[in-house]
């Protein structure tokens, strides 16, 4: 029996900002930046994050090689120390990298999906405590409605977390991840946030753009 994928199935990668991208013009300093600082011989070959793939110089042949590959998705984040590097303020550099990827994905008949956090936090709120700290919510929904406003209009799915355990249970269980303690109190305390963040997000999400989709 022939067997046929469905219409719209989606074929490509997933990546992300920290994995991929490289490049610290304009970029405000996240949790691997500090780590790689402190402790670079935890990284492998020690390559640090501001090197990694290097996507944010390389994105132009990157999605040429999608496309040659027969993608038709590609699933990538957005780095929120690259958006609002200060907390307050949209670096505007960031937002003609990321519209320019954006655009270049469609125009190569790739679907692009944003997720808005893949273990990237700024490190101006891991020092407050990271999501142990509840104003890194209200950050963080003040991050998503940024990236929903800036390029709400040439993407239609989105994402809020990639795999929300992992920076618990690598963090708080193990030391994967910073702060690298074993700390089960601390860990349910970074969970709920991490899960309310999520929720007070999807909520703003409906309210501005109902008919796009968010995971």
């Amino acid at each position: 029996m022939k067997r046929t994928f469905p219409d719209h199935f989606l074929w490509g990668a997933a990546a992300s900002g920290p994995q991929l991208e490289g490049g610290r013009e304009g970029r405000g300093k996240t949790v691997w930046d500090y780590w790689f600082e402190v402790e670079p011989d935890k990284f492998y070959q020690r390559l640090g994050p501001a090197e990694v793939s290097n996507f944010y110089r390389h994105y132009k042949a990157d999605i040429a090689a999608m496309k040659e590959l027969g993608f038709n998705s590609f699933r990538t984040s957005i780095s929120w120390s690259r958006l609002l590097p200060d907390g307050e303020h949209v670096n505007r550099d960031a937002v003609l990298f990321y519209r320019d990827v954006l655009e270049r994905l469609r125009e190569n008949g790739i679907k692009p999906i944003m997720n808005l956090y893949h273990f990237d936090m700024p490190y101006r709120l891991y020092r407050k405590g990271g999501w142990e700290n509840r104003e890194v919510v209200e950050e963080f929904v003040q991050y998503a409605q940024t990236a929903f406003e800036c390029f709400g209009d040439i993407v239609e799915q989105w994402v809020t977390f990639n795999e929300p355990i992992v920076p618990i249970e690598m963090g708080y269980l193990h030391d994967q991840h910073l702060p690298a303690v074993y700390d089960l109190q601390r860990a349910f305390q970074a969970g709920f946030h991490t899960v309310l963040a999520h929720a007070l997000t999807v909520r703003a999400f409906r309210q501005s753009k109902p008919q796009e989709r968010l995971g």
